[in-house]
């Protein structure tokens, strides 16, 4: 008679992994409620993890963190369809003494990050869907096209300036205009050689010029779907709003029921300020370099439009000004800019213009 062989299960127990995450390898530290389980190394593969965690604690209720940084989101999506719960952290919110700067490694930091996880000092981002992701790549790479096209024209105008070739008045455009640009493929440059290099600039920015033109067409066609068209129409009421930034808008926040309040709001963004306060006193400093940037630099852009077509705006920059320079009063539009924002995303109304 064969002897039947009980296997181990650890149903009831909560095990957390954390991940040091690269391209090419991945540090796993596994601990339990009270000790250090196991490190090993593997390669990236969620799928593979999945299978060799489950193997090595069955019925085990596992936990996993890495940090958030290139490799995006995928492994979290991966382990999540595996049943395994994962979460995503940005690494400025990961505790740090001097004895973790002393001495980091991959094996310390995965340990590091599953202690804390058993802790709860780890709170995770939001994971953006799938499909939330790549609308966001197509407006982001606008915005790398446009970068690349302004480094190009300064290019332009350096070699310009190099050679002393004067652009006559006439001819001269702030907004390079198409009349422009012919008039500078007119430009003579005595050696062939430089001739060539000077073309090279030109048809740069001919490929910059036709590739935004066809990745706008893109977004405005991504704008008519039914998926963003009705809170487009709502947040282009908003003064100072286009059709590109209401996009931009909708692609970077995701989902705003994540946000409590205008306080989270705002730190998503980053429209608050930087505050070291004790007992009566009150020290509030420039603006935290935290937030979505992207997010940031458009709202201050947009405030100064809205300060010049929204009389309640109107009025309250000039009320500020009184007391702060202008580019502090402009931080403040922004602001109450985002406070409107998300009041039309959550009550799904128009904006109206006031003067309160």
């Amino acid at each position: 008679m064969k002897a039947s062989i009980k296997k181990t299960s650890f149903k009831g127990e909560v095990l957390y992994i954390g991940m040091d995450v690269h391209k090419k390898s991945w540090m796993i530290s596994i601990i339990s409620r009270d000790i250090f389980l196991k490190r090993f190394s593997q390669e990236p593969d969620a799928e593979r993890l999945s299978k060799s965690l489950k193997k090595m604690y069955p019925e085990a209720t596992l936990k996993c963190v890495y940090e958030a940084g290139y490799c995006g989101f995928w492994i979290a999506e991966g382990l999540q369809k595996e049943g395994i719960d994962c979460i995503v952290v940005n690494p400025a919110d990961i505790p740090i003494t001097n004895k973790d700067k002393d001495r980091k490694t991959d094996k310390v930091d995965s340990k590091k990050l599953a202690e804390l996880l058993r802790a709860g000092l780890l709170t995770g981002i939001y994971i953006p869907k799938v499909e939330e992701l790549e609308d966001r790549y197509l407006l982001r790479m606008r915005s790398i096209l446009i970068r690349y096209q302004s480094a190009t024209k300064n290019r332009i105008k350096a070699a310009l300036t190099f050679n002393n070739i004067i652009i006559p008045e006439e001819q001269l455009s702030k907004y390079w205009a198409k009349n422009y640009i012919n008039y500078l493929k007119t430009i003579k440059f005595t050696q062939v050689s430089g001739q060539e290099a000077f073309t090279a600039l030109l048809r740069q920015l001919d490929y910059y010029r036709e590739d935004i033109l066809r990745i706008t067409k893109s977004i405005r066609e991504l704008a008519k779907t039914e998926k963003y068209k009705n809170v487009i129409e709502r947040l282009i009421s908003i003064p100072g709003i286009g059709i590109i930034n209401a996009l931009t808008l909708l692609t970077e926040i995701a989902d705003i029921d994540r946000f409590s309040c205008a306080n989270r709001f705002r730190g998503f963004i980053g429209l608050v300020p930087k505050e070291h306060s004790s007992g009566e006193r009150i020290n509030r400093r420039s603006m935290s370099k935290r937030g979505n940037n992207r997010l940031k630099t458009m709202l201050v852009e947009s405030a100064w439009v809205a300060v010049r077509t929204d009389p309640a705006m109107t009025l309250a920059f000039e009320q500020l000004t009184k007391r702060l320079n202008k580019s502090g009063a402009i931080i403040r539009i922004a602001s109450k800019l985002a406070n409107r924002i998300l009041h039309v995303m959550v009550t799904k109304e128009q904006y109206v213009y006031s003067v309160a």
